[in-house]
């Protein structure tokens, strides 16, 4: 399993670099506020793609090796602090 592991976590790598490498040009070739907006929401969208693609081959993964599959992103009852109360 880490031969597997170990390809899926530099492929990631790879596309996030490219994502961010893809960001950087469109916002240095920006040529007005409604352009950067443009580019940062499509690397925002990029980076939301990328995640669920690996997390679905990682689920494939554990899956083909009979583990139980994680559940990431779930909130499973958290609550976030509301800072100090007055």
């Amino acid at each position: 399993m880490y031969p597997e592991l170990k390809r899926l976590s530099l492929q990631q790598h790879r596309e996030r670099i490219g994502i961010l490498q893809r960001g950087e040009r469109c916002i240095a070739s920006a040529g007005s506020s409604d352009a950067l907006f443009n580019c940062m929401k499509e690397e925002r969208l990029a980076n939301r793609t990328q995640r669920q693609k690996h997390r679905e081959a990682m689920q494939a993964m554990f899956e083909r090796n009979g583990i139980e599959v994680p559940e990431w992103g779930q909130r499973r009852g958290r609550v976030r602090p509301q800072g100090p109360q007055t």
